[in-house]
């Protein structure tokens, strides 16, 4: 169970990151 909660965490901030870069792109273009 430990290692699931660590791979979603892992996820869920990677996620975050793309987010992030996405949001930076879209602000860029606009």
């Amino acid at each position: 169970m430990k290692h699931v909660n660590q791979c979603s965490q892992h996820h869920l901030s990677l996620g975050h990151e793309i987010s992030l870069l996405h949001a930076k792109r879209t602000g860029l273009e606009n």
